[in-house]
């Protein structure tokens, strides 16, 4: 009887250390996925207020309008620009 509380304890103490462990992965691959999205967005808003900087210098400024639409999903993140006419 106390063999099989010890292989039991035994047990759900190792099952505890996997569930421990297996949440600080998850969690590490969440903030690594979290900053990776950051970056790539951070790098989208710079490309867009470059553009939209040379936009504005340029000579004819009325004669079309910019458009963007952006999309993030859980691994990417979508940008599309569109130059109209008014």
């Amino acid at each position: 009887m106390m063999l099989a509380r010890k292989a039991h304890q035994k047990r759900r103490l190792a099952l505890m250390s996997y569930v421990v462990r297996e949440r600080a992965v998850v969690k590490l691959q969440s903030l690594v996925r979290m900053w990776r999205v950051h970056w790539r967005y951070c790098q989208v808003l710079s490309a867009i207020s470059i553009i939209q900087c040379h936009w504005h210098r340029h000579d004819c400024q009325t004669c079309a309008l910019l458009r963007g639409h952006c999309v993030v999903t859980a691994t990417h993140l979508q940008f599309h620009i569109e130059i109209t006419n008014p």
